[in-house]
């Protein structure tokens, strides 16, 4: 009886580092921050990292370079009736266009554990000569922090670079896990305004 015993110890054991390991390399990968971070070229994709600014604050960057002109860009990313194209973890239940152009949103965005948390945001729009800025900084019952933006800058004629950040804090869940989340999300939505400009809007609503 004690081989299987000590077989059983021996497999948790081996569990229990393997898991010691990963949950380190996850935090590592959602805690290191590095300076900005942006793709060679269009080839290269979309980079992804943490980012910690002057101030010391942390948030998750994605950045890649499209072969499309700015204004294109800009026209899809505040397409908000078709944004489901974009961030499919996102779910709208409401969009109201403010006559400054402000735009206010109420949708639920898929969390964790599965399921679905509800939120509100306005959405601040500032196109300059060089940079066009979409904006947003609201938190929302369990969400505590919500901020981010997307940046567009032209690289040429017919080149944008796209930075999208984001930082969330949800209440019970460590940021580390969020960040690793994030990672992910942002570099999916980074490809898909890639494949939003390349196909067109998929006809359907959020």
């Amino acid at each position: 009886m004690r081989r299987p015993r000590r077989k059983l110890l021996l497999t948790l054991s081996v569990l229990l580092t393997v898991m010691a390991v990963v949950t380190l390399a996850l935090f590592a990968r959602g805690t290191w921050a590095s300076e900005r971070r942006v793709p060679a070229g269009i080839a290269e994709g979309p980079v992804c990292y943490v980012h910690q600014d002057s101030t010391g604050e942390k948030e998750v960057r994605c950045a890649i370079r499209l072969p499309v002109p700015m204004d294109e860009v800009w026209a899809a990313l505040t397409d908000y009736e078709h944004f489901g194209d974009i961030c499919s973890c996102i779910h709208a239940e409401q969009t109201t266009h403010e006559p400054d152009g402000l735009c206010r949103l109420k949708a639920r965005a898929n969390s964790l554990p599965p399921g679905q948390m509800p939120f509100a945001v306005e959405m601040r729009h500032e196109q300059k000569l060089d940079q066009y800025i979409s904006s947003w900084d609201q938190s929302s019952g369990a969400l505590l922090v919500n901020r981010g933006q997307w940046i567009l800058t032209p690289m040429g004629p017919r080149e944008t670079l796209l930075e999208v950040s984001l930082e969330i804090q949800i209440r019970r869940i460590p940021t580390f896990i969020l960040r690793n989340i994030s990672m992910g999300r942002l570099r999916d939505a980074a490809l898909a305004v890639d494949r939003r400009l390349r196909d067109g809007p998929s006809g359907k609503t959020w």
